[in-house]
């Protein structure tokens, strides 16, 4: 393992407090689309969670962290990033392609933007965040007051967390989206937001309200 693979595993392993991780590689082959190459990325005994939080979350920031904490050279020829979860007897594995995982770069930072607006209180030009033919300026009013409405109710939130993420199309114009999951919290309270986004220009396209989808541990 090189250097810079060893500190982007460590800096992985340590979101979850995994006991032990192992970085490798593997290559499959289909009929279709040939030969693909992954890195792979074992985590074990993960006693930063509990039992039931989602593997998924586990998996997609981890996904992103080890990638964004690798040189380009590091990853060069390779086309995916496997993650594998062995944690209270189960295992649970992962791939994303990494061009997905360099593109989710841009998408986060229309993401903490979103984040750093509601944590301010400052709303001002939240509606530029919005794709308005997707979302309108009515609805897109709802949203502000509702959460406002938290704030009032809860507490203004002190911090935001990506908690997880997945790649997807756009069923009739197949364009690549990215659906994010964040996580606002206080000492009291947290709402958790299911954001879809399209790639091309950044823009929310899709909004939710505690969707029932868990919290995060790691920040992106």
């Amino acid at each position: 393992m090189s250097e810079e693979k060893q500190n982007a595993a460590t800096k992985t392993a340590k979101l979850w407090d995994a006991q032990k991780y192992l970085v490798g590689s593997s290559s499959s082959t289909n009929t279709e689309k040939g030969t693909s190459k992954a890195l792979t990325l074992t985590l074990e005994n993960l006693t930063g969670v509990k039992a039931d939080y989602p593997n998924e979350n586990i998996t997609s920031v981890s996904a992103y962290t080890f990638i964004d904490n690798l040189p380009p050279k590091e990853y060069e020829g390779y086309d995916n990033v496997k993650i594998t979860v062995k944690n209270n007897s189960s295992v649970f594995e992962k791939n994303y392609k990494i061009t997905d995982l360099l593109a989710a770069k841009s998408v986060f930072k229309t993401i903490d933007i979103f984040s750093k607006k509601i944590i301010s209180g400052n709303l001002h030009e939240f509606e530029n965040l919005f794709d308005k033919q997707s979302i309108p300026d009515s609805t897109i009013v709802q949203i502000k007051n509702a959460i406002l409405s938290i704030d009032a109710n809860n507490g203004r939130p002190e911090k935001g967390m990506v908690t997880r993420f997945d790649f997807d199309y756009l069923k009739e114009t197949h364009e690549p989206v990215v659906v994010c999951y964040a996580e606002l919290e206080n000492k009291n309270s947290y709402s958790t937001y299911k954001l879809i986004l399209r790639n091309s220009d950044k823009k929310i396209i899709y909004f939710g309200l505690n969707e029932n989808q868990a919290g995060a541990t790691a920040n992106l």
